[in-house]
């Protein structure tokens, strides 16, 4: 296959031309040579810089067939770049192998070429320093990102996600190393599963692929953490199942326009803004609840710019009180409390005197039917467009208000006679 060249090609037929490597890649990636990186020169696409593992065979330059590996002691060359439009089997660092930033050829501050990577994925194996791929990347097949303990990758060059049919993309393993997942970019080509273990990812806005002219959907689970950042256009729903997806865009629709469903084991938080509708589900008898929480660490609002509801079996909202602020939501729909089984968790020690706003919204149904750690000398109000945490006078103060309501009286009283 012949690499393409993306820098010659117009703009705009570039997406198609990718979707053409996407789909080659689909069909057609098998495990062949093992390569190993030689440590000679720069350019990812030459012969020259890389050893068969099979010395009978003549070295060649990377195809989608092959797994490529970085593992040789004292890296001189670490900057390796891919010239051209490249698609392996996967890639491997070595116990030996860090140092490494594996990049892509731009041209007036863009990529020009994309690298696609096959089942094989990325399993980094160094147990010291930090390898970074900073490629224009095309993970479009079930495959995973490892690292092992000690070790660090970073990768942060723009990332196209997921392939027709609905992919499953692994990132991290149970105590594994550090794995900084922070593409510059994130485009949807199907229907995708994130399954996080042990790794860092934070996302900017997920937005469909160009060319793909179909919705895609984002599903996250494992147990870990994803943080997007800004507001995205996939139109497919967001499902999170054990797992928390935390929100930090200041415009647009961190989740696109879809619907967003919380699961069991899945926590939805942050200071961002959702415009689809939110449903909390409740524990699925395996799994903890699915829960939402306002703001983070107690400061902030979520806004939500549909309806929220509760349904199933102990969904929650948490509240975090710190200080004389707390986590609040802001529901520019209706609060549905009507579900038989719902519950609101506070942590936290509020101040004795403020009263808290949690959340507002436009119209309510229900109230919340468990109260878990309600604070001390503090009550819920559900008032008709926001419910508020408010402080419960002191007895001294309702007798000191007393008191004073019969001093006026009586003197009111002796006025009255005094005149008769």
């Amino acid at each position: 296959m012949a690499p393409t060249n993306f820098a010659t090609m117009p703009f705009l037929l570039r997406p198609l031309a990718l979707l053409a490597l996407i789909h080659a890649a689909s069909a057609t990636f098998t495990r062949g040579d093992t390569l190993i990186w030689n440590n000679t020169g720069t350019n990812f696409n030459d012969a020259d810089s890389w050893t068969n593992a099979n010395l009978l065979l003549t070295s060649h330059a990377p195809t989608f067939t092959d797994t490529v590996s970085f593992d040789v002691v004292g890296v001189t060359d670490p900057v390796v770049t891919a010239s051209s439009a490249t698609a392996v089997a996967g890639i491997t660092f070595g116990t030996f192998g860090s140092g490494y930033t594996l990049s892509s050829a731009t041209s007036g501050g863009g990529y020009t070429s994309q690298l696609a990577i096959g089942t094989g994925g990325i399993d980094a194996n160094n147990v010291s320093g930090t390898n970074t791929i900073s490629a224009s990347l095309v993970l479009n097949m079930d495959e995973s990102i490892t690292q092992a303990v000690g070790g660090q990758l970073d990768i942060t060059g723009p990332v196209v996600l997921g392939g027709t049919g609905g992919t499953t993309f692994t990132i991290g393993s149970p105590g594994g190393g550090v794995i900084n997942f922070t593409p510059s970019s994130v485009e949807l080509a199907g229907d995708l599963t994130i399954v996080l273990k042990d790794a860092i990812v934070t996302l900017p806005g997920v937005n469909l692929l160009n060319a793909v002219g179909t919705s895609a959907s984002l599903t996250i689970t494992g147990g870990g953490y994803m943080t997007i950042t800004a507001g995205g256009n996939y139109d497919g729903g967001t499902t999170i199942t054990d797992a928390s997806l935390i929100v930090t865009n200041t415009s647009g629709s961190a989740t696109g326009t879809g619907a967003v469903v919380v699961n069991g084991g899945g926590t939805l938080a942050g200071t961002g803004i959702i415009s689809g509708s939110v449903t909390i589900n409740g524990t699925d008898g395996v799994s903890d609840v699915g829960r939402i929480i306002g703001g983070s660490n107690g400061v902030g609002t979520l806004t939500l710019q549909s309806n929220l509801t509760f349904s199933g079996t102990l969904p929650g909202l948490l509240v975090q009180i710190n200080g004389n602020t707390s986590g609040q939501l802001a529901i520019g729909g209706t609060l549905d409390l009507s579900n038989p089984i719902d519950q609101i968790t506070f942590t936290g020690t509020p101040d004795g005197t403020t009263t808290y706003v949690l959340a507002t919204y436009t119209s309510r149904t229900g109230t919340f039917d468990i109260v878990n750690y309600l604070p001390s000398g503090y009550e819920l109000v559900y008032g008709a467009n926001e419910l508020d945490l408010v402080p419960i006078p002191e007895p001294a103060t309702w007798l000191g208000a007393g008191l004073a309501v019969v001093a006026i009286i009586y003197s009111l009283h002796r006025r009255f006679l005094h005149r008769l």
